[in-house]
């Protein structure tokens, strides 16, 4: 089984967008409809990262 870290939690989809750019320095981050984390401006995905909704919070997960 893989442990998960959680990077940063927010109550909307927005908040943890913003927080996500806040981490990374960047305003080009987005979260997809597959609930992954994507820079428009490299077209890339953040590798071992995902987001989850949990208990009404929305969560940025890292592989542990």
């Amino acid at each position: 089984m893989q442990k998960l870290k959680v990077m940063g939690s927010a109550s909307t989809k927005e908040g943890l967008t913003e927080l996500i750019n806040k981490k990374l320095y960047s305003t080009n981050w987005i979260i997809t409809e597959d609930n992954k984390p994507f820079n428009t401006k490299l077209s890339k995905h953040l590798a071992g990262c995902f987001v989850r909704v949990k208990g009404g919070r929305w969560q940025l997960m890292r592989e542990a």
